[in-house]
């Protein structure tokens, strides 16, 4: 940035313009001017960086929304609707073995729970 030669020169300066008795003023009056000038920089760069996040955020979830797509235009899958039928049905598949493994006590979940768990995972 300055090299020892700059400085110098800037100190001889202030020192001829300000004075011995005026110095420590300057000083501490320059010193709280970087101090507020970093904080203001260091503000200015987190938002930017939290802009920057969401756009990246949201260009990724328009990216993975164009992707699914297309997906489906070129797979013909299933509509969520789709999905939510097949899951009930394999709750009624599951619902037996789920009960005998674990007799509802301890080892396995209940089979009531099994509705809860496959239709938050079909919605999202």
């Amino acid at each position: 940035m300055f090299g020892v030669e700059e400085v110098l020169l800037l100190s001889v300066i202030i020192l001829v313009v300000f004075g011995p008795d005026k110095l420590p003023e300057v000083a501490r009056v320059l010193g709280r001017a970087a101090k507020e000038l970093r904080k203001v920089t260091s503000t200015a760069q987190r938002t930017w960086n939290e802009i920057s996040r969401e756009m990246e955020l949201q260009e990724a979830q328009e990216r993975a929304r164009q992707l699914e797509e297309k997906r489906q235009a070129e797979d013909g899958s299933q509509a969520p609707e789709d999905l939510n039928a097949g899951s009930a049905s394999f709750q009624a598949d599951s619902a037996p073995a789920v009960e005998n493994a674990g007799g509802g006590q301890g080892g396995a979940p209940d089979a009531g729970c099994l509705p809860e768990i496959v239709n938050s995972k079909t919605e999202e």
